[in-house]
């Protein structure tokens, strides 16, 4: 569908005839990577309780990723939301999940395969999914500040879902339809994403070069469990610099991947870095020595051949010390 004759179609009577053709098609079952206990509730006001799943899912809002992200999800609060899909020209959500009252909706796209959101497993992962998240947000003109931890619950009849398709994502293809050069998460972007899976990728980055520097003042008189209270302590600060800070137990979960990966590998590190050093110490020296045996022998074949001391200096370069270290007997 164009752009144009999206728009124009954004309407709740043209969005009711899409689900009823298309959900005969699809299948709840694409909620099938769910937590075991997930926060779920009726009322966002009232909190969050952490229900076992067969409860949970009863409820009106409930927790789709926990550890694992397996649902790219997406909070868009305007008339029309469902379309915003057609509008963006992105790939298609397996659900959408809408507001009968508002017609806002959320859009979840089930990924084929889960991504870690510490760095025990693929940093590279994370933060290809963190940019296409920021792509598709901008593309989607879907909520920023949407934290990604509660969605509408596609399975309670207080919402309207649309089920479109069954299919699962792999990262290579919803990146198909975004251009990541202006979204990519890396240490060096000083325009780094602060919101969704961008604030695990930059709160782990600014976290571990923080601990690489800290960690040996540590080891001198403290023990592993100190070093831990002191990351985590700063994974707080910089947590609390987003302007939707990440869970706590996200945060203490990379607290502990970073404590626990620098507190092993750091002597390695150092005694690594303590070799090259002494490597580079020894090739610069025999550089030098070599350079020097050169000048020696070049001095000696100009005093043979009648130059002065002054002369000889002049010719290479270097000081008249030098030049009767290099011919004395």
């Amino acid at each position: 569908m164009s752009k144009s004759l999206a728009v124009k179609c954004q309407t709740p009577f043209f969005v009711s005839l899409k689900i009823k053709k298309e959900n005969k098609d699809a299948s709840p079952h694409i909620l099938s990577k769910l937590p075991k206990r997930p926060y779920c509730t009726n009322d966002l006001q009232a909190g969050l309780k952490i229900r076992p799943l067969s409860t949970a899912l009863k409820y009106r809002y409930i927790q789709l990723n926990h550890l694992v992200v397996n649902y790219l999800i997406f909070d868009i609060d305007r008339p029309g939301a469902a379309l915003a899909h057609e509008s963006g020209n992105v790939a298609a959500p397996n659900l959408i999940v809408i507001n009968k009252e508002n017609q806002h909706a959320h859009l979840i796209y089930k990924l084929q395969k889960g991504i870690s959101k510490f760095p025990d497993s693929s940093l590279k992962a994370l933060r290809y999914l963190a940019a296409i998240e920021a792509a598709y947000t901008l593309k989607l003109q879907a909520d920023a500040g949407y934290a990604g931890l509660i969605t509408k619950n596609p399975l309670n009849p207080f919402w309207t879902t649309w089920n479109i398709h069954n299919r699962q994502y792999d990262l290579a293809e919803l990146a198909d339809y975004v251009d990541l050069l202006s979204t990519t998460i890396n240490k060096n972007n000083e325009n780094e994403i602060t919101y969704g899976l961008g604030r695990n990728c930059g709160l782990f980055d600014n976290g571990r070069f923080w601990a690489y520097g800290a960690v040996r003042e540590y080891r001198q008189d403290k023990m592993y469990q100190d070093f831990f209270k002191a990351v985590l302590l700063k994974l707080q600060s910089l947590n609390s610099l987003f302007l939707n800070p990440l869970p706590i137990n996200e945060v203490i979960s990379t607290a502990k991947s970073i404590a626990r990966w620098t507190w092993t590998h750091d002597k390695e590190a150092y005694n690594k870095f303590i070799e090259r050093q002494r490597f580079k110490s020894a090739k610069g020296n025999k550089v030098k020595s070599d350079l020097s045996n050169d000048k020696k022998l070049k001095a000696i074949e100009l005093k043979n051949a009648g130059y002065s001391i002054l002369g000889i200096a002049r010719k290479l370069g270097i000081s008249r010390q030098w030049i009767y270290n290099y011919i004395k007997d």
